[in-house]
């Protein structure tokens, strides 16, 4: 069924406030879905409306990541800070890059904050990220293993951590200057 426009007394200036359109597909061939209030979704592929059916929450967006205080490097200049997330529910899908220009590293595990939305709080959500591409800075590393990524709870920061669990250090990388191509999954509080 294809709704163009409706003309019941259910229709305010073009808003279709309370259709009774019986059964079949509906068809809006211009224009938008529009909520006219937060807090509301869509039920996705049930019969009865229940929570965990509800799709009521999508964004997406920006955002800087940066390398904590203290947490790798002691000082850090920057060429590029990019980011860019969807939000689907209490997920979220994000990537970025993280260029360093200058810097000076340190024996404090690598953080890299500033991810849009804080984490869950049960740690075994399986929240983590991958590298989109390894620079050698990290390749040629004192580990030469890829550090493993990972979201810990409650916080907004991406901790890097060696295969054998222990940290991956400032002072592991083979240069400061590096680029971090990154992209991951977390579960929001």
């Amino acid at each position: 069924m294809a709704i163009d426009k409706i003309t019941t007394p259910a229709v305010t200036d073009d808003a279709i406030t309370s259709p009774k359109l019986g059964t079949g597909d509906m068809t809006f061939p211009n224009g938008n879905l529009v909520f006219g209030t937060a807090g509301k979704g869509v039920y996705l592929g049930v019969t009865s409306a229940t929570a965990s059916n509800l799709l009521d929450d999508y964004e997406e967006g920006t955002w800087t990541p940066s390398i904590e205080s203290n947490m790798g490097y002691s000082s850090v200049g920057y060429g590029q800070q990019l980011g860019s997330y969807t939000k689907i529910g209490n997920f979220v899908f994000f990537k970025f890059r993280l260029n360093i220009t200058s810097g000076s590293t340190n024996g404090n595990r690598i953080e890299i904050g500033g991810l849009p939305f804080t984490s869950a709080s049960s740690p075994d959500i399986g929240s983590g990220a991958n590298w989109s591409y390894a620079p050698a800075g990290i390749v040629a590393s004192v580990t030469t293993n890829l550090p493993q990524l990972w979201i810990t709870s409650n916080n907004t920061q991406i901790a890097f951590y060696n295969t054998n669990g222990g940290s991956f250090v400032g002072s592991d990388l083979s240069s400061a200057t590096i680029d971090f191509y990154i992209r991951g999954t977390y579960q929001t509080a």
